[in-house]
C-alpha cells in the first residue's frame, strides 16, 4: 500500500496564512482609526458606548465627578494656603510699619 497523496504545498500554505494575517492587521488598524476618530467627538464618559471599549458610562460619570470634586477641593485648599501665607506676610509688614510710626 503506497501513499499517493502529494506532500502539502508549504509555499501556498504560507502565502494563505500571510494573507489572513495581513487582512486581520488591516481590519484592526481600521477599527483603531475609527475608534480614535469617534473618541474625538464623544466626551470621555461616553467612550464605553463604543464597541470594544471597556468600562461603563455610570462608572465613568462617577469617576469624572469624583475627579472634579477633589480638584475643586484641592484648588480651594491651595488657594487658602496661598492667601494665608501672603496675608501673614502683609500683616507682618503692616505691623512693622505701625511699630515704626509709633516709636518715632
Amino acid at each position: 500500500m503506497t501513499n499517493t497523496e502529494a506532500p502539502p504545498d508549504l509555499m501556498a500554505h504560507t502565502r494563505d496564512r500571510m494573507a489572513e494575517l495581513a487582512a486581520d492587521s488591516a481590519k484592526n488598524a481600521a477599527e483603531r482609526k475609527i475608534r480614535s476618530m469617534i473618541k474625538g467627538y464623544l466626551p470621555k464618559f461616553l467612550w464605553p458606548l463604543i464597541p470594544g471599549e471597556k468600562g461603563t458610562v455610570a462608572g465613568n460619570v462617577k469617576s469624572g465627578v469624583s475627579k472634579w470634586f477633589w480638584g475643586l477641593v484641592s484648588s480651594a485648599v491651595i488657594s487658602l494656603i496661598f492667601f494665608a501665607i501672603f496675608g501673614v506676610a502683609f500683616l507682618g509688614f503692616g505691623l512693622v510699619i505701625v511699630y515704626a510710626l509709633m516709636t518715632s
